[in-house]
């Protein structure tokens, strides 16, 4: 099972790494990013293998700079096929944000629409959304997230597209508290 991680810059693409494996595998930072390749983390899970791409965060900085395309074309080089995608994005954004829409539309056009048919919305950060308003979260950050989806890759592509929130910081590793869509 091949899973790729995409998302912008500091959503918790690591994080979320280190998380699911229950051990720092994954470097992250706090004020700049620290992932500049792709990555590959392989585990076992149930008796399945499972190989997990960590990603550069795209949209770090100007367009005209040409990053997004350099991560990209890495990222494709590396991942040649997958089985899921995952969108990782932060639960307590409010609003979604420039860079996530460049986000999308990025990646539909790098991958496809059919990318988004296999993938699912996973939302960090969840511990910082008050526990009363996480429901309310998953489901309005879902249905904007969705709704960007449908705009480059189509409304079928976004219909099924689930979205989970998790703490990435539980203390026996990842712990999904949210599955909505």
């Amino acid at each position: 099972m091949r899973i790729l991680l995409l998302g912008r810059t500091g959503v918790g693409k690591s994080s979320l790494i280190n998380g699911l494996l229950r051990r720092p595998v994954a470097p992250v930072g706090d004020w700049t990013p620290a992932t500049a390749r792709v990555d590959r983390y392989h585990a076992w899970f149930g008796g399945t293998r499972y190989t997990v791409f960590d990603t550069p965060g795209l949209c770090d900085d100007l367009p005209e700079a040409g990053n997004d395309e350099r991560y990209l074309a890495m990222i494709k080089a590396a991942a040649d096929r997958v089985d899921h995608a995952w969108f990782v994005t932060r639960l307590d954004f409010t609003r979604l944000s420039a860079d996530e829409r460049r986000g999308i539309k990025l990646v539909t056009q790098a991958f496809g629409r059919a990318l988004w048919t296999r993938a699912v919305i996973v939302f960090t950060f969840r511990d910082a959304v008050p526990r009363d308003r996480v429901d309310e979260a998953v489901a309005t950050r879902g249905d904007l997230v969705r709704g960007e989806v449908a705009a480059h890759a189509g409304p079928d592509a976004a219909r099924g597209l689930r979205a989970v929130a998790v703490s990435a910081n539980h203390p026996v590793g990842l712990k999904i508290v949210r599955l909505g869509g």
